[in-house]
């Protein structure tokens, strides 16, 4: 009699949360069918620009305490208008926002280039960005390196036109670093992989990555290196090698960093005849980047308004472009909002990004999107920042238990933490929903009211009147932005139905590997939804011969497994991993 009593009680949760499901997929598409839906995942962004002190520091205040606290008071208003993301300029023109021993401070923080402001600003951004929810992106500017054909001060360390001019060209009254010398690209991402390093930033996001407009005076260049390739063709090419090279060294050491650029809003002539065109004309070929898997995203600069063909492109036909050209990775359409006729169709281009089914949305700069974010709502919900798949699909636990208690018009909600697991996400973020209606669907963007970091499991929602009355549920997030499935007031975790909604959330997979020449090792990502034994084969494919047999026991979740592969040869190899439950190869050229 206790088995079977048990047994039903189990059998009428089960159903129980199998017909909530039901009833969360029929609001779902009856919501969908009625109203266009604001995604409760997209990218919001700002370019928060340094150089010339546009945005940040102002040029008549070289205090330290008056520049953080107006860094701060712009932190705190992108926040509370409900961005997320933040794109902070830590390299102007060959100098540093930030702590460097490679290039000197900027002198816009003290009004003396090279000289030490007492703190550091990119420090101060993610510090002040991460405790508010919003990702901290390092802006970078490549290959520009000043403005103006006078030379910089002394300094220490040296600016890079006084240290290396066998590197620059002037164009126009600009200095550029020519990307043909490898020194000089090697030089460009060894500054880069500095900061990668030595902050917890969440992105790097390149701009200027490009030749400026019909290239530079470097016959010379492409004569010592260019061997028999077309001028056009090697210099895309460089900037192809800088590429790859950096997206390599920076997802040995953080796997998990988001690498992005800001290319030329034209791709090519096929896409608009008239204005400065990326391949064609700086070198820029940002969605091959992209089909390469070589970047994590881009902002491409979309700096037009609708349907106005007289000023340029048509914004919508340019977005759909770049959007087409994605390769599954994502585009985050950049708006300009310091021009007047787009800053007059902000609420229109929004919708119409999301329609196009845009990755979201980056403003050009915080002085033109402030007029927005003092005045009225850009947004009117909050947005989770989208996940990258390919770099972790895996959904953390969930909360373990929820709990309401009413009185009058206060609800106390409060969770319990899920189990730590050495297989399981951090938790970084909750989601905390608020419904009339039961269950809560949590596809609802309107719905989602709170997003609170993990040291918080309890929230105090103060009600309109005594008798308003909630229903809410929680979720957890990880470092990846990947959503667990929600636990619901009134809803019990019965294991069975956990089971079988945890073997929808991901499948296991085998990521790209990654070759390390200076160490000599192979790492294989991977993810998995169990622990499990694994054969990993090793085939030399010219010669179909086996040459290594691996076994190792890895938990679920994600792992990293490092083989060291010194003596191998420069040759192509097929990793091949087994287990029980689980297949899958890859091939990998040792050069």
């Amino acid at each position: 009699m206790t088995t079977s009593n048990n047994f039903s009680k189990s059998s009428f949760f089960f159903l129980f949360v199998l017909f909530s499901c039901l009833i969360l997929i029929r609001n779902t598409v009856s919501s969908q069918a009625q109203t266009q839906a604001i995604p409760k995942t997209e990218v919001r962004a700002i370019w928060l620009t340094t150089v010339l002190g546009l945005d940040w520091p102002p040029s008549k205040i070289k205090k330290a305490d008056e520049q953080k606290r107006l860094l701060s008071e712009m932190i705190e208003k992108a926040a509370k208008a409900k961005f997320n993301t933040m794109y902070f300029q830590v390299r102007g023109r060959a100098d540093a926002m930030y702590k460097s021993d490679l290039e000197p401070w900027s002198h816009l923080l003290t009004g003396e280039l090279g000289k030490d402001p007492g703190w550091d600003p990119l420090q101060f951004v993610v510090e002040e960005s991460h405790k508010r929810g919003v990702e901290v992106h390092a802006w970078f500017n490549t290959f520009l390196t000043k403005s103006g054909k006078e030379k910089p001060t002394e300094s220490k360390p040296r600016h890079l036109i006084l240290a290396h001019p066998e590197w620059l060209q002037l164009v126009k009254g600009e200095w550029w670093l020519d990307p043909g010398i490898p020194e000089a690209r090697k030089y460009i991402s060894h500054v880069a992989m500095d900061i990668v390093r030595r902050y917890n930033i969440d992105g790097f996001q390149f701009d200027f990555m490009r030749y400026p407009q019909n290239g530079i005076p470097d016959d010379a260049t492409w004569k010592k290196y260019g061997g028999n390739q077309p001028k056009a063709e090697w210099r895309r090419e460089n900037i192809n090698k800088f590429v790859r090279d950096f997206y390599d060294s920076a997802m040995l050491i953080k796997p998990m960093l988001k690498v992005g650029a800001t290319p030329i809003g034209i791709y090519n002539a096929d896409v608009y005849k008239n204005g400065m065109k990326g391949f064609d004309d700086v070198f820029q070929d940002a969605k091959g980047w992209l089909r390469e898997g070589k970047l994590d995203y881009i902002a491409p600069q979309v700096y037009w308004s609708l349907k106005d063909t007289s000023k340029g492109p048509d914004f919508a036909m340019i977005t759909e472009d770049w959007v087409d050209g994605s390769n599954d990775r994502q585009i985050i359409v950049g708006i300009a909002a310091y021009k007047d006729d787009v800053f007059s169709q902000l609420p229109t281009i929004i919708d119409t990004s999301r329609d196009i089914e845009t990755d979201g949305h980056a403003f050009f700069r915080y002085e033109h999107i402030r007029r927005v974010i003092d005045s009225t709502d850009v947004y009117t919900t909050l947005a989770n920042i989208p996940p990258m798949k390919w770099k972790d699909s895996v959904p953390p636990s969930p909360p373990l238990a929820l709990n309401v208690e009413r009185k009058q018009n206060i609800a106390t909600v409060s969770w319990t933490s899920p189990l730590a697991k050495e297989s399981e996400d951090t938790v970084k973020f909750y989601n905390i929903y608020r419904s009339k209606v039961f269950p809560v669907d949590i596809s609802d963007a309107n719905l989602l009211y709170r997003i609170v970091q993990s040291n918080i499991t309890s929230f105090t929602d103060t009600l309109p009147n005594s008798s308003a009355h909630f229903h809410y549920a929680v979720s957890s997030l990880d470092y990846g932005n990947n959503e667990s499935h929600p636990v619901q007031e009134g809803i019990m975790q019965v294991p069975e139905v956990l089971a079988i909604l945890n073997r929808f959330q991901y499948q296991p997979k085998l990521h790209r590997l990654i070759y390390n020449e200076d160490f000599e090792t192979v790492t294989l990502p991977l993810q998995l939804t169990e622990k499990a034994t694994l054969k990993i084969s090793i085939v030399e494919i010219s010669s179909n011969s086996q040459i290594a047999t691996i076994e190792k026991e890895v938990t679920g979740g994600r792992n990293l497994l490092t083989i060291d592969v010194a003596g191998f040869g420069k040759r192509e190899y097929l990793f091949k991993v087994e287990s029980l439950n689980f297949t899958a190869q890859q091939q990998i050229l040792l050069q």
